[in-house]
Formats: structure tokens, C-alpha cells, sequence
């Protein structure tokens, strides 16, 4: 992928994004990391779940909405993990009670290149 060098130039950046997960453990999905670009990447994910009265799900979803990892329901703990062209990253509480609030933290690590096909 990508749109090829401009004179003969590449760029590769990363970038980290934080989020607070703080959503009704009801099993609504709630996206956190929408992509639209078509740059190659491959990103790292942090997932810290505070709650110990809900769990968390993790949907890494790639190009074409094909789903890249689909994990959980993970407690209270922290999870680490990374793929490929990564597109949208979307997690999903559940609990016994669905007016409990599902608390967290989310790390994105993304490294990316622009104007080359393969880094």
C-alpha cells in the first residue's frame, strides 16, 4: 500500500494517543481509534481495565472491517498487544449490572509510513 516515494522520500512517524475508557457495561461497543488513511502501520495496544465489577473486550479491526483480534472479557488487569493496518479499535464492557460504569485506560502506539510501500 501506499502512494509511493516523492523524490525518492519516505517518512516514517509514530504517534501515541490515550484514552479513558469510562462506559456502561451494558455490551455496547464503543470505538476509540478510527484510521482513515490507507498508510501501513503497526500499532502497539495497551488495554488496563480498573473495574472489577466489569469485564473488557478488545475488537482490533484491519482493513476491509476485517476483525484482526477479537479478545476477553478481560478483569481487572492489563493487557498488551500489536498488529498490523490497524483501521479501528473498539472495546466492550459487560457486567452483571448494566448501570455500572466499565473504567480504563487505553494506549495507542502507532508507527506509520507515508510515501513508501514497505517499512
Amino acid at each position: 500500500m501506499g502512494i509511493g516515494p516523492r523524490d525518492g522520500k519516505c517518512f516514517v512517524e509514530t504517534h501515541v494517543e490515550n484514552a479513558f475508557i469510562f462506559q456502561p457495561c451494558d455490551g455496547s461497543p464503543v470505538t476509540y481509534f478510527w484510521d482513515n488513511t490507507e498508510n501501513h502501520n503497526k500499532t502497539m495496544v495497551k488495554l488496563t481495565n480498573f473495574s472489577p465489577a466489569c469485564e473488557m473486550e478488545l475488537t482490533i479491526v484491519g482493513p476491509n472491517n476485517n476483525v484482526i483480534y477479537k479478545g476477553g472479557p478481560f478483569g481487572a488487569t492489563e493487557r498488551i498487544f500489536q498488529a498490523e493496518d490497524v483501521r479501528r479499535i473498539r472495546v466492550t464492557c459487560t457486567g452483571e449490572n448494566p448501570d455500572v460504569f466499565c473504567q480504563g485506560f487505553l494506549v495507542i502506539q502507532k508507527t506509520f509510513c507515508i510515501c513508501c510501500n514497505d517499512f
